[in-house]
């Protein structure tokens, strides 16, 4: 039930009747304002009109009518309860709070006689079409090297809800006499305080308002912070990001949220993702001393290549009285990029430096010596360029130096169009441009596009021309890739012992452009995997312009293939398997029983439908279990190389899923998600039992061999079955 907080005014039109020589007071009319009041939660107010009704006197107060005195009393009822209210005449007073529902207002208009005219008003307080709205937000640590030992940095998201309307302000309330309206601020503490009351209000488009506070700890912080870099070496069509733990506090665990319901355990993870966009990514942290703590922060990839090009032009100032010998210019920053440049590092050639865009500086000269003048450009993506020139002081001689940069325009509809800006610079104004684009093609406009047909190397040049006569060219080299064409050979040795990890697999390339990115399903980023045990291994490798390829290799162990026969029953079951076939695809592993298969799921929305020639589980995944609809019971027998569970990690994203059992006997279920146990929610297999360990609910007891289990989890997870 909502509860809403409401000021009312009741304003009394009175007129005085004369009966037997006597005055009394009757009341004609209430009114109640504001009739659309803003408050906690918006409630609109509708009124009836009033009608006679029994009085229930709860207090008075008095007035004047035509000198006389007349005590009015008031009565505030909801479905008959009189509320106990005072209502001076014609103010405004407070009902406290109100749950939606229909409200009475009994007035009784009383002579000294204690005769009198009752009156009646109702009105009604219901939701409004505002709608609803929730604050909310989450906060972070952290730990700035810059800062003051008793201050501390802390980073606010906001997280809050609002289904029919946009949120339109934020105001916060940082308890230090700090406010904000950003939406997600960082603001600095003192960590000399233990905790600080942070509160968020939002406002609504419709005028929905509500407030989140709560408690901040600032003092005796956890030993451990996380905290992440990432660099962004995305291509035309894959965007690849290599992120780098930063963290403090010694971390021994590490799980990483990449925002796209990917999860990774690794240090130092690669990762791609498969469309362009802004995802939140974050790392949670785990040491020795039991301290957790989380960093998220918003990364953006884009389909368009990270470009940068730094460049610069000078101007000698003429009008400054200076020193003899002192010489001041004038720094024009010309860098390009195709993402915001974050920051220019000059260095001026005299030992001096400056981080401005657009620097100015002195030279104290004495024999006009040159003096070479670097600019180096950092951007929000990741990208570094760089840019020197000679400046001699003094010189205001006629001069031009043609420069250009370039990019792929990947906003507009065509195949290798590529912009071009002109970035020369000169002594007097340009007036002409001459574009080569190497392929028989040219332009004199100043800034042209221009669509290549083929792959190849062109050589491109700009030559320009000045006022002053003066004329400069430069030349730049543009290679377009030919299209994919990239193949792997896998040469796999197997284990020679049970249980052992002297597997191999070399990894040889075949075609495509170095150097290659190499990220297999085991987190590793070499090009082989040394010393590995018996399993199925895939890779997926990127060349320098983007071409993908993916192979799968399985590595047997020493007793080579072994049979797992499943029982399945007719309709809806819940399996898995513990066996690496070395044919894994889906339709390979059920062509025996092919007749009786109905359709195939698995936990994440992936299906196996071959009435409709639908494929897109593709592989058997070890660790995972498959939802299979029949129209018979059958045995199933699978055949290959069994896992080694203790080696074969099952990543058990948040939320629901299904995993598979690896081990090859029968075990209790309680011991076996032991280590993962505070995360675990609530487990089923396709019998309808359950395992729900916070009501100490366990009709399951054991999880066998070929069974497959919904499982509902907290938090991105990862279980590790003991060896059989």
């Amino acid at each position: 039930m909502k509860i809403i907080r409401l000021s009312i005014t009741l304003i009394l039109v009175v007129n005085c009747l004369s009966i037997f020589g006597q005055t009394y007071m009757n009341i004609n009319s209430i009114s109640v304002s504001p009739v659309n009041p803003v408050t906690t939660d918006v409630v609109q107010l509708t009124t009836s009109g009033y009608l006679s009704s029994t009085n229930i006197s709860v207090s008075s107060a008095n007035f004047t009518i035509a000198g006389t005195n007349i005590y009015v009393n008031f009565v505030l009822a909801v479905g008959g309860m009189g509320l106990p209210v005072t209502v001076p005449y014609n103010q405004t007073f407070t009902l406290g709070q109100l749950a939606a529902g229909t409200y009475h207002v009994f007035i009784q208009g009383q002579w000294v006689q204690d005769s009198a005219l009752p009156a009646q008003h109702f009105f009604t307080v219901t939701q409004s079409s505002t709608g609803q709205c929730t604050a909310d937000y989450d906060y972070y640590y952290q730990i700035d090297s810059i800062m003051p030992l008793s201050f501390i940095n802390i980073h606010f998201f906001d997280v809050s809800v609002s289904p029919s309307s946009a949120i339109t302000s934020w105001n916060w309330n940082f308890g230090d006499g700090q406010t904000s309206t950003l939406q997600n601020p960082v603001h600095t503490f003192s960590s000399l305080v233990a905790s600080y009351n942070v509160c968020l209000t939002i406002v609504t488009s419709s005028g929905c308002t509500n407030t989140y506070c709560q408690n901040i700890p600032t003092g005796n912080l956890p030993d451990c912070f996380a905290d992440f870099s990432y660099s962004y070496i995305s291509t035309i069509t894959v965007f690849n990001v290599d992120f780098t733990d930063l963290s403090s506090g010694t971390p021994t665990g590490w799980l990483w949220d990449f925002g796209d319901s990917t999860t990774s355990v690794l240090q130092n993870p690669g990762h791609i993702y498969q469309t362009a966009g802004t995802y939140t990514v974050c790392l949670t942290i785990y040491n020795d001393s039991s301290c957790t703590n989380t960093y998220c922060q918003d990364i953006t990839v884009s389909s368009q290549l990270p470009t940068c090009d730094a460049s610069f032009s000078f101007q000698l100032d003429t009008t400054s009285i200076l020193p003899m010998n002192a010489y001041e210019y004038y720094y024009t920053d010309l860098s390009v990029s195709n993402s915001t440049i974050s920051s220019w590092t000059w260095n001026f050639g005299d030992g001096n430096t400056s981080s401005s865009q657009n620097p100015s500086h002195i030279y104290y000269t004495l024999n006009m010596e040159p003096y070479i003048v670097c600019l180096a450009i950092t951007t929000s993506n990741g990208c570094s360029d760089n840019f020197c020139d000679t400046l001699f002081p003094g010189n205001n001689s006629v001069f031009c130096d043609a420069q250009f940069s370039f990019y792929l325009d990947t906003l507009v509809n065509c195949i290798n169009c590529f912009q071009f800006t002109d970035q020369s610079i000169s002594s007097g104004s340009i007036t002409a441009w001459l574009w080569d684009f190497g392929d028989g093609q040219t332009d004199t406009i100043q800034n042209p596009s221009h669509s290549y047909n083929s792959s190849g190397s062109y050589t491109i040049c700009l030559t320009i021309t000045t006022s002053e006569n003066c004329t400069s060219s430069v030349c730049a080299s543009l290679v377009i890739p030919n299209p994919c064409i990239l193949s792997i050979t896998a040469v796999v040795s197997g284990v020679t012992t049970t249980g052992g990890s002297d597997g191999d697999i070399y990894i040889i390339v075949n075609d495509g452009i170095s150097p290659y990115m190499f990220i297999w399903n085991t987190g590793a980023t070499t090009q082989n995997l040394i010393n590995i045990p018996a399993g199925n291994y895939s890779v997926t490798i990127t060349d320098n312009q983007g071409c993908m390829v993916t192979g799968s290799m399985l590595v047997n162990g020493p007793s080579q293939y072994i049979t797992q026969n499943i029982n399945i029953a007719s309709g809806w079951s819940i399996i898995s398997t513990f066996i690496a076939p070395p044919q894994p695809d889906i339709e390979d592993v059920f062509a025996l029983v092919i007749n009786h298969i109905i359709i195939v799921k698995d936990g994440s929305g992936n299906i196996f439908w071959l009435q409709y020639t639908i494929n897109t589980i593709g592989n058997i995944v070890l660790g995972k279990g498959y939802q299979v609809k029949t129209n018979a019971s059958f045995v199933l027998s699978v055949t290959g190389a069994p896992a080694v569970p203790e080696n074969t990690p099952v990543i058990i994203n948040n939320g629901w899923s299904i995993i598979g059992y690896l081990r090859q006997n029968q075990a209790m279920i309680a011991s076996m998600l032991s280590g993962i146990i505070n995360n675990v929610v609530i487990v089923k297999n396709g019998s309808g039992l359950v395992y729900w360990p916070f009501f100490n609910l366990n009709n399951m007891i054991y999880m066998n061999p070929g069974e497959g289990y919904q499982i509902n989890v907290t938090g991105a997870t990862i279980l590790t079955y003991p060896a059989n």
